[in-house]
């Protein structure tokens, strides 16, 4: 009798072991997964936007902004995973990706030239030329620094390579490189670009101090 409850203790001490053995492999194995998958991705941006941008100064040209952004995607909380999976999301391609973004908040501060003639605005801008009407048709904007906070309080650093603001249509364009960040964007590279549209930006032929703005913004990052 006592030998057959030795032999059944046994036989269930090995059964435990075994199902914990496995149960440790797994979990080991996920967790290496997850780490190798968390390097060297490239997280794909697709959020639309919508804020304002102000003067500052009583020139008009420093300039300060607050964005809300959305990502396109709409899978709610902030999440970055590398791995392909064929649910969540897709891109106008059909590629599919598991890394939503999330929402956001973009703050940034920056210097606008002095409006410009439609001769002296990048030669491949989408402004209207405006000379009948106005000298001016443009301005292009000469520095500016973004920081993007997400929901989980990761901060991403943006500052503007290249960008410009049509009198006609209403409209601005920009593009960041990346310059790293803090939480899961810590030491990130890549690009954004954002296409804006400006509401309330005269009204009866004045300036507007606060000027509405939509748009999307799209880009890459790149996570070593």
């Amino acid at each position: 009798m006592e030998l057959a409850l030795i032999n059944r203790a046994r036989s269930f001490l090995v059964k435990k072991l075994f199902v914990y053995g496995f149960i440790s492999l797994f979990l080991l194995f996920a967790f290496s997964m997850t780490s190798v998958y968390a390097k060297g991705n490239t997280h794909h941006v697709n959020m639309s936007l919508s804020g304002s941008i102000m003067d500052v100064d009583q020139e008009g040209n420093l300039k300060l902004f607050d964005l809300n952004l959305k990502d396109k995607h709409g899978l709610g909380k902030a999440r970055v995973e590398g791995r392909r999976a064929p649910v969540d999301s897709a891109n106008e391609s059909g590629e599919r990706w598991h890394n939503p973004l999330g929402s956001a908040n973009a703050r940034g501060v920056g210097w606008a030239g002095l409006p410009l003639p439609y001769t002296e605005l990048p030669p491949d801008n989408v402004c209207n030329d405006i000379t009948a009407f106005s000298p001016y048709s443009g301005v292009i904007f000469e520095e500016f620094q973004m920081t993007v906070n997400f929901r989980d309080g990761s901060l991403l650093f943006a500052n503007l390579l290249d960008g410009y603001l049509c009198f006609s249509p209403s409209l601005a364009v920009g593009t960041y490189s990346i310059a790293g960040g803090t939480g899961r964007f810590e030491a990130a590279t890549g690009w954004l670009s954002v296409e804006i549209i400006t509401h309330r930006f005269n009204e009866e032929g004045h300036p507007s101090l606060v000027t509405a703005e939509t748009g999307t913004l799209v880009g890459e990052i790149i996570l070593p």
